[in-house]
């Protein structure tokens, strides 16, 4: 046997053994984030904390058309963002979720290859649409949780970017066939794992094609600790990225690129969180931020929250239950 035949298999036998601990660790993280699963708080909310490797990686090289939503919308199911960018105060993102009443998710995640983020998802699109199934899941239904990371609705990460997204009628997005095409969630993982800026946010989203339906067609407001800002939208096939001229930026439910006065103040949510971060000149403490999302509240809100993007303190709110407001934190990276 040749000494180059000898290295080779020692070579492979390291390969095989580095892939065995690979997916142990895979499989372990899988088993730890299951057992850290638990109920926090009415709504139903839970938490989950997903420490280790989900397969995002491999994902991205060839893509899937993964939409947690359907086309089966009533008028109050559309949500709001705005960010306040005031250099005197904290960077806060806020965010309504208006949507249908299912049990919900915050989780924690941390890949072994992007960074650590916090993030909310409706578990409706993990197939638990009450309580009771989740309390009544077998140990394998159970393992549908582990696909949560994949379904952020919104989120932070470790260097304070954070990202939403909102109905907007009238998106089109063009399908480029030498591009892998992602879904409007995992858009958003793909942000919160690896942009630690909006300009970097932005450049990761143009390498792929972004796919709404059967999701309504939708748009992004994405901010970062530096006091940026952008709404990314897709008109006529095009994306339109509008960087924020002032301290704040808001998006709720129409296309901003192009529209006029009469239609931004046509939206009364829109309208009167630019009147209130125009009043503050961008500048709100995480408490007159959860305000402002009490303020633009529909009936249909089904949680309302904040995150602080220069501390990574985030507030939580479960349909609309103000009062009791829930604290986590999400340590960041300078």
């Amino acid at each position: 046997m040749s000494r180059k035949y000898v290295k080779w298999m020692v070579c492979l036998a390291i390969i095989i053994c580095s892939m065995g601990v690979f997916y142990l660790k895979t499989e372990k993280a899988g088993e730890n984030a299951l057992a850290s699963f638990k109920k926090i708080g009415d709504g139903p909310l839970y938490t989950m904390m997903y420490y280790g490797d989900y397969g995002f990686g491999d994902y991205l090289k060839v893509g899937k058309k993964i939409s947690a939503y359907d086309d089966s919308l009533s008028k109050d199911v559309a949500c709001s963002c705005f960010a306040a960018l005031s250099k005197e105060g904290d960077m806060i993102f806020g965010r309504n979720f208006d949507w249908y009443d299912n049990p919900k998710l915050i989780l924690f995640t941390r890949p072994i290859d992007g960074y650590a983020s916090v993030s909310m998802v409706d578990m409706k699109y993990l197939n638990f649409n009450s309580e009771e199934e989740v309390a009544n899941a077998s140990k394998e239904e159970l393992g549908r949780l582990l696909d949560a990371p994949y379904l952020p609705f919104d989120g932070m990460n470790e260097y304070g970017l954070a990202i939403g997204e909102m109905t907007a009628m009238g998106t089109e997005a063009s399908i480029d066939p030498g591009k892998v095409t992602l879904g409007d969630l995992t858009v958003m993982r793909l942000t919160l794992d690896h942009a630690k800026t909006v300009e970097e946010a932005v450049s990761y989203i143009e390498k792929y094609n972004v796919y709404f339906p059967p999701a309504p067609p939708l748009h992004f407001l994405v901010a970062d600790a530096k006091g940026n800002s952008a709404i990314i939208e897709f008109v006529k096939g095009e994306m339109k990225v509008l960087k924020n001229d002032k301290q704040w930026q808001v998006a709720t439910n129409f296309i901003v690129y192009g529209s006029n006065e009469k239609t931004k103040n046509g939206c009364r949510r829109y309208a009167a969180a630019e009147r209130v971060l125009s009043e503050n000149k961008g500048k709100l403490t995480e408490m007159e931020a959860m305000k402002l999302l009490e303020e633009i509240s529909q009936p249909t809100t089904q949680w309302s929250i904040t995150y602080n993007m220069s501390k990574g303190s985030i507030q939580l709110v479960i349909k609309k239950n103000f009062d009791d407001i829930m604290s986590f934190n999400l340590p960041l990276k300078s």
